[in-house]
């Protein structure tokens, strides 16, 4: 099991950082792009392997923030 904890501004509903020192680079691309946390969600990473925790824990605060998932 991998810990990946995302940290996200509930208003602009951005990542602004990330506790998980194996998923690093996936975070920095996301907080450079200015992803917002519900793509994150919906990225295709590979499964399974440490980078498909940040999609999970973004799921995750999709659901907790009752925020719409882009619909594929």
């Amino acid at each position: 099991m991998v810990f990946c904890k995302l940290i996200v501004n509930k208003k602009t509903k951005q990542l602004l950082g990330s506790y998980s020192a194996e998923v690093i680079q996936v975070a920095a691309t996301c907080i450079a792009t200015q992803m917002k946390i519900q793509d994150i969600a919906e990225l295709e990473l590979a499964f399974p392997t440490f980078t498909e925790a940040i999609a999970m824990a973004a799921q995750r605060i999709c659901r907790k923030m009752r925020i719409d998932q882009p619909e594929s």
